[in-house]
């Protein structure tokens, strides 16, 4: 008897380490952002739907700000979307599946962000992943999602009258919030993402991936003896520029990344010169006007303090700046309050 509990124990044991190392591995990467109210719950499958779509922002591990319009099925005006990214889903292969095995993450991509959505909701796209989709009722399930060679990779839940897809709980998965379906209602659930959006989306990615290509071209060169010159002038060197930037001298993809900062910092500067003899030229009655591109770049000066600031235009000349070094955006909120807490810890140093 003492024998077959032991054996029970080191195969407990063994499933649970399993899963422990599933959720390290996976979650190293797959992170949500857990809250105390929950993530939203309901993943429901709609086959007329051209797109993914995500109500929730704390879903995503990777979303990227892009304003754009869908199309529902009563609305004649659209339906706003205010982001397209990516969500790791976290679900059940099966209702007949224990431990470790029992779990995968299905990755969607393009999914729009819509606050305004009484769900999330899977479209069609997901059969790129699960080409073989059943809708049978069966004693556990509603039916089940499985890959081109025939492996279930999710299936929908008994515990909703839609199509709706079992999802991982803690510690696979996050912690789930109240459904937004109300017993009483009706719900017609389609989604149309219009040709013309998606390739606005497409072009949009295209010109994000040739901007960081020359970014990332400009940090192979190596520094002129103009950009050193520079770099004593506002740094006192290299090494004190990389610190203040959190890199390290002694890292060479450091040193590129700074070297293409750099560069963009130092662009900035040649233009300021060259709109700062433009308007000694000029009539008095013109100093008065202001450039576009300076205001732009203190549009998030009300997020930091008049130290802050100084500080802000001593060492990068204005916050915009100082945010895109940093790969931020001056016009994001979140974005800002990382900036101000980055620069915080900046100024302690």
């Amino acid at each position: 008897m003492s024998n077959r509990i032991a054996k029970r124990q080191r195969t407990n044991h063994s499933s649970v380490s399993s899963l422990q190392r599933l959720v390290a591995s996976e979650n190293a990467h797959l992170k949500w952002q857990d809250s105390p109210e929950g993530l939203s719950p309901d993943w429901v499958f709609s086959n007329n739907s051209n797109v993914h779509v995500c109500n929730d922002r704390k879903w995503f591990t990777e979303l990227t700000t892009f304003p754009s319009t869908t199309l529902g099925p009563l609305s004649s005006q659209g339906v706003p979307a205010s982001g397209v990214g990516v969500v790791n889903l976290p679900v059940k292969r099966s209702p007949n599946f224990r431990g470790p095995d029992a779990h995968h993450f299905l990755r969607l991509t393009d999914v729009l962000y819509m606050p305004s959505s009484v769900c999330n909701i899977v479209g069609s796209p997901i059969f790129e992943i699960a080409p073989q989709t059943s809708f049978g009722a069966t004693e556990n399930s509603h039916g089940s999602m499985n890959d081109a060679s025939g492996k279930p990779v999710a299936y929908f839940s008994l515990d909703n009258e839609r199509f709706c897809l079992r999802l991982s709980g803690p510690p696979v998965g996050p912690r789930l919030g109240p459904s937004k379906f109300q017993p009483d209602k009706s719900y017609w659930l389609r989604v149309t993402w219009p040709a013309s959006e998606r390739a606005r989306w497409k072009a949009h990615g295209q010109q994000i991936k040739a901007d960081t290509d020359k970014r990332q071209w400009a940090g192979e060169q190596p520094y002129t003896t103009e950009e050193k010159q520079w770099l004593k002038k506002y740094y006192e060197g290299e090494f004190k520029f990389l610190m203040a930037h959190e890199l390290s001298i002694y890292n060479e993809e450091d040193r590129a990344e700074g070297r293409a900062i750099m560069r963009g910092l130092a662009r900035d500067d040649e233009s300021n010169d060259s709109y700062e003899m433009k308007e000694d030229e000029e009539d008095d009655d013109d100093d008065e006007d202001e450039d576009d591109s300076d205001m732009e770049g203190h549009l998030a000066d009300y997020h930091f303090s008049q130290e802050e600031l100084d500080w802000i235009e001593k060492h990068y000349r204005n916050s915009a700046t100082f945010m895109f070094s940093h790969g931020l955006k001056f016009y994001d909120e979140e974005d800002c309050v990382i900036a101000k807490r980055l620069l915080q810890g900046f100024m302690r140093e």
